[in-house]
C-alpha cells in the first residue's frame, strides 16, 4: 500500500485513533479532522472569548460558507450565526472563516482544494466560552490527499496577543513553517508531511508529535512561545512479529488496542488478537464483506474485527 492510498481510505475515517481521541477531547465536537474528518486529523481552534460580534474582523464570507455554517446540528450544543461570518485567515486556496455562536464562543470552518463548503457540509467546529478563553491554540485542522508522496496538512489556530503578526512553528521531517496572523488573531499554515499520520499499523507513520510554535510582532521579535502535542494520548503500534508460513501466508499479531489499515496484508493471512494472557485468531476473509466481521473468545472480553473493503484494504482491530 502507498500513501496515497491510505490517504484516500482515511477520509472517511482518517483513522480510528485519531477519532477516538478528539471524541475523548471534546464530545461535543461534530468531526474529525485529521478525522474528520473527515479523514479528518481536526483540531479545536480557541482563542479570545466572544463578548460580542464586532471582535471578528475580515471580508464577509461567501453564501456556500454561510450555508455550510448553517447547516451546524443544533443538538450539538452550539448556535452558530452564519450571517456574522467572515473570512479570518487565507494562504492561497487554503481559507479559514469563523462566526460568533449565540452560547459566547464561536466556530470555526475551514475551505480547502478537497473540502468546498456547502449546504450539505459539515457545519465547521464550535468551541464554548470556556474553551475559547485560553491565550494561544493551535493543531492540525484538517487532512488532505498526498501531495508528492505525503500528506497534506493544514495547521490552524489563534492567538489573544495582540502585538502578534506572525507565528512560525516546526513539524516532523525537521521542517519549520510561518503564517502572518490576521487582525482576529487567526492564522493558517498548509504543510506536507512525509508520512502518514496519527498510526501506528502503516510503515513509517506517525502517531504523534510536538510542535514549538513563536509568535513574532512585526519587527520579528518574538513575544510568546508555546509547545504542544498532538496525536492521541496512546500510539498503536505496528504488530510484533509478523509470521510468514512456507506457503506464503503471513500472521499478524496485535495486542488489544491496536486497529487501522494493515499494509501487506492479504486474504488468507491471519490476525491474532492478543491480550489478558489469551490469544484469538481470524482468517482474513478472501471475498470483499460488507461492513465488520467479528470473532469473540468467551468467557474472556477479547476480540478480533476484520473489515475487507472491495479495494482490496484490510481494516483490523484488537479489542
Amino acid at each position: 500500500m502507498n500513501i496515497d492510498d491510505a490517504l484516500i481510505g482515511y477520509r472517511g475515517d482518517l483513522i480510528t485513533a485519531a477519532h477516538r481521541w478528539q471524541i475523548r477531547r471534546d464530545r461535543r465536537r461534530r468531526r474529525f479532522l485529521l478525522g474528520t474528518g473527515a479523514l479528518a486529523v481536526a483540531a479545536v481552534i480557541v482563542g479570545t472569548a466572544v463578548a460580542a460580534t464586532g471582535w471578528l474582523v475580515g471580508s464577509p464570507a461567501p453564501p456556500s460558507v454561510k450555508s455550510d455554517f448553517g447547516s451546524y446540528a443544533p443538538q450539538l450544543g452550539f448556535n452558530p450565526e452564519p450571517g456574522k461570518a467572515v473570512l479570518v485567515a487565507s494562504d492561497g486556496a487554503y481559507k479559514l472563516y469563523a462566526t460568533p455562536d449565540k452560547q459566547g464562543g464561536f466556530c470555526t470552518l475551514l475551505s480547502t482544494p478537497w473540502y468546498h463548503p456547502g449546504p450539505h457540509g459539515s457545519g465547521g467546529d464550535c468551541v464554548a466560552r470556556k474553551e475559547a478563553s485560553v491565550s494561544f491554540w493551535a493543531g492540525p485542522y484538517g487532512a488532505g490527499h498526498a501531495v508528492h508522496g505525503g500528506t497534506r496538512l493544514v495547521v490552524a489556530g489563534r492567538t489573544r496577543n495582540r502585538a502578534a503578526a506572525r507565528v512560525r512553528f516546526s513539524y516532523p521531517d525537521g521542517k519549520t513553517a510561518d503564517a502572518s496572523i490576521g487582525r482576529s488573531g487567526f492564522f493558517i499554515a498548509p504543510i506536507t508531511i512525509d508520512h502518514p499520520i496519527f498510526t501506528g499499523l502503516l510503515p513509517g507513520g506517525i502517531c504523534r508529535w510536538s510542535s514549538t510554535f513563536v509568535v513574532l510582532d512585526p519587527n520579528g521579535q518574538v513575544v510568546a512561545r508555546k509547545t504542544l502535542t498532538f496525536g492521541p494520548p496512546v500510539c498503536f503500534h505496528s504488530p510484533n512479529p509478523v509470521v510468514t508460513a512456507k506457503a506464503g501466508t503471513k500472521t499478524f499479531v496485535l495486542n488489544r488496542g491496536a486497529d487501522g489499515y494493515l499494509a501487506q496484508a492479504h486474504p488468507g493471512d491471519n490476525v491474532v488478537c492478543r491480550g489478558s494472557g489469551h490469544l484469538v485468531t481470524m482468517t482474513i476473509p478472501r471475498a470483499p464483506v460488507h461492513g465488520h466481521v467479528r470473532r469473540d473468545i468467551k468467557p474472556f472480553p477479547l476480540q478480533v474485527n476484520i473489515d475487507h473493503t472491495r479495494s482490496g484494504r484490510i481494516w483490523v482491530m484488537c479489542q
